[in-house]
């Protein structure tokens, strides 16, 4: 007579995985939800550095004013007065440098570049005015300008944008 072998774990071997992933897990969670918020504090930071850039390389290419402001200023001419930028920002052209967004063509739309509010688990402060590129790729301020970007529960986490009177963009994290 033949036996067969049975195969397969006993109830005992599960619970023990299980009780062991449990552990795992509990251990695991806060480290993940920290790693989250310091990737998307990074990801408003790269995404501010590239629409700067762009905002930049748009007003050479048009030889014209470009304003990058936050999107809860409405016209564009100034930035919250807290300073807080996480309603979102705009890109946008000023061929009439009036500080304000010019009014869209059928094939120029304007604002170029809309963002909407970020997370709200972070912290996204800025100037407390917008800036202006000129059309040789400078900005108005003689000063080096900085946004920073911090994620909630994670506050040895920011992210340093910065743009220099010259219009160089630079993001690191600080």
């Amino acid at each position: 007579m033949r036996r067969s072998k049975a195969l397969g774990f006993t109830i005992i071997e599960m619970m023990v995985v299980v009780a062991i992933v449990t552990v795992l897990a509990a251990v695991a969670a806060p480290n993940l939800s920290q790693f989250l918020a310091a990737r998307q504090a990074e990801d408003v930071a790269r995404r501010v550095s590239d629409d700067m850039a762009f905002g930049r390389s748009e007003a050479v290419k048009r030889n014209a004013p470009v304003l990058f402001c936050a999107k809860a200023s409405g016209a564009c001419a100034a930035a919250p007065a807290t300073g807080d930028w996480a309603q979102g920002w705009r890109v946008c052209y000023d061929l009439n440098a009036d500080g304000s967004c010019d009014a869209t063509g059928a094939s120029d739309p304007n604002p170029m570049r809309t963002r909407s509010a970020t997370a709200t688990n972070l912290q996204f402060t800025g100037p407390l005015s917008g800036l202006r590129f000129n059309p040789d790729g400078t900005i108005t301020s003689a000063d080096l300008t900085e946004f920073t970007v911090r994620g909630a529960g994670t506050p040895g986490v920011r992210w340093i944008v910065r743009i220099a009177a010259s219009g160089a963009v630079s993001v690191r994290k600080g």
